[in-house]
């Protein structure tokens, strides 16, 4: 089975000063994943918002980073603990 990350990315429009939601995307498929949580926060230290997501049954954490700002996001990056 397998499971699908679906984001809605939002982004600033600076000029209007308010955010926007884009459209749907696909972020990530992982076979045999279950994420139970889902959070937003800056990782790097960049000034966006990148993705965490938190899975049952495995003990990682994946991280998606927002490369340019406009919900355009990495691959798993994965954080085991």
């Amino acid at each position: 089975m397998k499971s699908t990350l679906y984001i809605l990315t939002s982004f600033l429009c600076s000029y209007a000063g308010f955010s926007q939601f884009g459209p749907q995307q696909i972020i990530s498929e992982i076979p045999n994943s279950f994420p139970k949580r889902i959070f937003s926060a800056d990782i790097d230290g960049d000034g966006d918002k990148d993705i965490l997501d938190a899975s049952s049954g495995d003990d990682e954490i994946g991280w998606y980073e927002n490369l340019d700002g406009f919900g355009s996001f990495s691959t798993r990056h994965l954080i085991k603990f």
